[in-house]
């Protein structure tokens, strides 16, 4: 109940009903309006909240907000996060592809780029549905994604070619690969280049960076949408 004229219909109706009226009404200025109308009218209007609300004020020395409907806020806060997390673990590394439509970003690099890091950051944090998409060296842009751009906001991860190769270097000295490792990686990076460009993505360099910078750095570039507020643990670090 937000207005007066709600209120003075409910107490025309307890007239006519010769009812009490029992109500948990959080304003102070809708408060004072019914009691008083009430008073005036012979109408007994009892405030559920004021014995409950005085008690906890006491106890922790807080005063109430006298805001309307925020547990309904935090449940959709609550219930826009879950989906979105939901949503960006159906489309990590390419999944899903026809639906990336959906997305509110949709974020792209070679592997080792902390795609499916920051997508989950975003997701867990800001409420967002982020899509991922792996660049490898023989990588071609899909038609699904050519059809998006513009309509979805796109984001090509890049990294300092020396770095990626002693992150690479490192995950696969079991493997008898370094001789090429170099080569490879310069061949990927410029590969994903090529595609931003394709894409008109905004390019965001992950190089020594964590995951929250990285994650304010995209939000400062696409301006995108709060859906979730910032009070989540962060639940997802690096991991390159």
């Amino acid at each position: 109940m937000h207005k007066k004229e709600q209120i003075q219909n409910i107490l025309d109706k307890a007239i006519e009903e010769e009812a009490i009226i029992i109500f948990t009404i959080v304003k102070p200025d809708l408060i004072d309006f019914l009691e008083q109308e009430a008073k005036n009218k012979g109408i007994f209007a009892i405030d559920a909240l004021a014995p409950l609300m005085n008690a906890v004020s006491q106890k922790t020395n807080l005063e109430p907000s006298h805001v309307t409907g925020l547990a309904r806020q935090k449940d959709y806060r609550y219930y826009n996060r879950m989906e979105a997390i939901e949503w960006t673990l159906e489309h990590d590394n390419g999944k899903n592809l026809e639906t990336f439509k959906e997305a509110d970003l949709i974020i792209m690099g070679p592997q080792n780029t902390a795609k499916t890091a920051l997508s989950m950051h975003l997701a867990c944090n800001l409420g967002l549905k982020a899509a991922n998409f792996n660049i490898g060296i023989d990588t071609e842009v899909p038609p699904d994604l050519i059809r998006l751009v513009g309509l979805v906001p796109m984001v090509g991860l890049t990294i300092d070619q020396e770095s990626l190769y002693n992150i690479r270097k490192e995950r696969l000295k079991h493997l008898d690969v370094n001789h090429r490792l170099e080569e490879l990686i310069a061949e990927e990076l410029e590969n994903a280049h090529q595609i931003y460009k394709k894409l008109h993505c905004v390019i965001v360099d992950v190089t020594m960076e964590d995951i929250e910078e990285i994650s304010n750095d995209v939000m400062r570039k696409f301006k995108l949408p709060l859906k979730a507020s910032y009070n989540f643990a962060t639940l997802v670090r690096r991991r390159f």
